[in-house]
């Protein structure tokens, strides 16, 4: 079986004791990159679910803060290269993690106990840190338009692309500040 092929067959599917135990990891933030990926090593089998559990988390609680604290138009998609380099483009429902992080940190964020774990794992995310950047160097960010997360160690391959009208839950999540015609082709979480 080619490799192109095992990752179309690769089921998405990750199981919530697995997602919870990564969310733990990403909450300390005493972890570095290299420590949380050994242990997150230990959280599944398949190296690109690893992967997944490690970069997901961060860019959907990433965006529920971001959504919290400022008015700018937020994506509705994000990135991936396939095998030839290329760059394709995917609805955030195409990866079944994010909507499972998105509703953790919907709860996470209102509440009071889990503020400093909800901001480590944030923090630890593409879109944030993008935001982050653009405030320190003195830029507006009310307004203005954030570009989804390109993902460097996910394959495009294992993504299914669907149509954008499935994003009702991401518009009912920030209250309407995202709408259909947000349709953004711009990659790496920069804003506009």
């Amino acid at each position: 079986m080619s490799d192109v092929t095992r990752l179309k067959n690769l089921t998405l599917d990750v199981d919530r004791n697995a997602l919870n135990a990564a969310i733990e990891l990403l909450a300390d933030a005493s972890l570095v990159d290299d420590e949380l990926e050994k242990r997150a090593a230990s959280l599944h089998e398949d190296a690109l679910t690893v992967r997944r559990l490690i970069d997901w988390p961060p860019e959907a609680f990433g965006l529920v803060l971001i959504g919290h604290k400022w008015s700018l138009t937020l994506p509705q998609t994000f990135f991936a290269n396939d095998e030839r380099g290329r760059r394709r483009e995917f609805p955030f429902i195409a990866e079944p993690l994010f909507a499972a992080c998105a509703e953790i940190a919907t709860q996470m964020i209102h509440n009071e106990n889990d503020r400093d774990r909800f901001t480590a794992i944030a923090s630890r995310g593409a879109m944030l840190d993008t935001i982050h950047n653009a405030v320190e160097s003195g830029s507006r960010i009310d307004g203005c338009v954030l570009f989804g997360p390109m993902l460097l160690g996910i394959p495009a391959e294992i993504y299914r692309s669907k149509p954008p009208s499935a994003f009702g839950w991401l518009r009912a999540l920030f209250r309407g500040r995202v709408s259909n015609n947000d349709v953004h082709r711009r990659p790496g979480g920069s804003v506009k």
